[in-house]
C-alpha cells in the first residue's frame, strides 16, 4: 500500500502540474499562431496571396451572441465596430 501512495499525486501537485501543462499548451498555440502568421507573409510577398481578413472573422464573432451563426454571404452583414481587433483577438 506504501507503494501505490507514492505514485498518487496530492491536490497541490495535480493542480501544479495541470497549471504547468496549462501553460504549456497556450505557449505552444501562440507560438504555432505566429510561425504561421510569418509564414502567411511570405507567401504574400513570394506569391501574391491576400492577407486574411480577421475583420470578417470578428464580424462573425461578434454577431455570435445575437444568436446568428450563419451567414450568406459574410461581407453582406452589417459591420461591428472594432471587428479587426475582435477577429485578431479571436485569431490568436
Amino acid at each position: 500500500m506504501e507503494l501505490m501512495k507514492s505514485f498518487v499525486p496530492t491536490l497541490s501537485e495535480h493542480l501544479g502540474m495541470t497549471l504547468a501543462v496549462g501553460t504549456e499548451i497556450l505557449a505552444i498555440g501562440i507560438i504555432a499562431t505566429v510561425a504561421t502568421d510569418i509564414w502567411q507573409q511570405i507567401l504574400k510577398l513570394v506569391a501574391g496571396l491576400p492577407s486574411p481578413n480577421w475583420g470578417l472573422v470578428g464580424r462573425w464573432v461578434a454577431w455570435l451572441p445575437r444568436g446568428v451563426f450563419v451567414h450568406r454571404p459574410m461581407t453582406a452583414t452589417t459591420p461591428v465596430q472594432g471587428e479587426v481587433a475582435i477577429g485578431w483577438g479571436f485569431h490568436y
